[in-house]
């Protein structure tokens, strides 16, 4: 039975799926979540500068855990889809770039988004 997995999902495709997928959680869970919870409480004015208005509602209605299980909830959803299209088209090199692409715009958007937030918390360490 294990024979027949390796055929279906090769061992370099799967580990560079995991690679994206690791670096995206890094980015878009682990350090957004960090940061934004540093902002929210060193900045003067907490949460109204937070520019994502769903995630400034969700912290004020669920608080921190609110904010992680959101991002978490996505990560997963993201994940599954990408799961799902490696597993259901192993060798359809179309759609495989196609899933690492839109794997690596969600992570340059989450850097992007990680890069504002460390800007914003060096000009208020520098204040």
């Amino acid at each position: 039975m294990e024979s027949s997995v390796k055929k279906l999902l090769p061992a370099e495709i799967k580990r560079s799926t995991l690679i994206l997928l690791g670096i995206l959680f890094l980015s878009y869970v682990v350090g957004d979540y960090i940061t934004t919870a540093w902002l929210i409480h060193n900045d003067p004015v907490g949460i109204n500068n937070e520019s994502n208005p769903v995630a400034s509602t969700l912290y004020r209605t669920f608080g921190h855990p609110g904010l992680l299980v959101v991002k978490l909830a996505a990560f997963i959803a993201i994940g599954s889809v990408v799961y799902f299209v490696e597993m259901k088209f192993p060798w359809q090199p179309r759609i495989n770039k196609l899933k690492k692409l839109v794997v690596l715009v969600l992570i340059g958007y989450s850097l992007i988004v990680l890069v504002n937030n460390m800007y914003a918390i060096f000009t208020l360490s520098a204040a």
